[in-house]
């Protein structure tokens, strides 16, 4: 999920527990929130800003 949808939690209210999670996310800090939130099962660093402006690549680790 992107920074502009579903809060993780939100998500989770409407899924449950059986669907994974993720958190796309543009930079270190977002993240770092991201591996806090425990409704987030992984998440993935994207090389895009939060406007969306194309970058290249990323990593992505469980959270």
């Amino acid at each position: 999920m992107g920074q502009h949808d579903l809060s993780p939690a939100q998500a989770r209210s409407l899924l449950g527990s059986e669907v994974l999670i993720g958190r796309s996310t543009p930079d270190l800090d977002q993240a770092r929130a991201a591996v806090e939130d425990p409704e987030v099962d992984y998440w993935l660093i994207t090389n895009r800003g939060v406007d969306g402006s194309p970058g290249g690549g990323g990593a992505s680790m469980s959270g």
